[in-house]
């Protein structure tokens, strides 16, 4: 019976040393999951973080894109400004240009009447002339046909 005992006894020791250890590996299993657990946490902090910061990195995105869309069409705007700008200065140079012609070709036409001017004058001046010879004759002619006429 002493043998019996003395199994039951092993059998007992052995089934608390199992216990124990199931004990043992149950706390470390608890330990464990609350590691898990705790590592859980951290991740969907970690995740709300990361989706909070992706969230203002597409609201940042959105504006920089918006503002990129704003800079576009001022540019576009600017671009067409100094397109018209540039039509307007090639205009106002034509304009320039013709306006130059057309002084050149005045000028041209104020010598042509200067020169018609000092020709004109001076068949004036020599048809002047003439007429004051010519008024002397007549009056020469007069006063020989006056003297003429005393004569008769």
């Amino acid at each position: 019976a002493q043998g019996d005992l003395v199994i039951v006894i092993d059998r007992r020791k052995a089934a608390e040393r199992e216990a124990d250890k199931l004990v043992e590996a149950n706390e470390k299993l608890s330990k464990d999951q609350d590691e898990m657990r705790k590592k859980e946490r951290e991740s969907a902090l970690e995740l709300e973080r990361l989706s909070r910061k992706f969230e203002d990195s597409s609201i940042q995105l959105e504006m920089i894109q918006k503002e990129n869309r704003q800079k576009e069409s001022e540019l576009e705007i600017a671009f067409q400004g100094k397109k018209m700008a540039q039509q307007e200065a090639e205009r106002l140079e034509l304009f320039n240009r013709q306006i130059q012609d057309e002084k050149a070709e005045v000028s041209l036409q104020a010598r042509d009447l200067e020169n018609e001017y000092a020709r004109l004058n001076e068949k004036f001046q020599d048809t002047q002339a003439e007429m004051e010879y010519k008024e002397k004759e007549l009056h020469n002619i007069r006063i020989g046909l006056g003297l003429s006429l005393i004569h008769i």
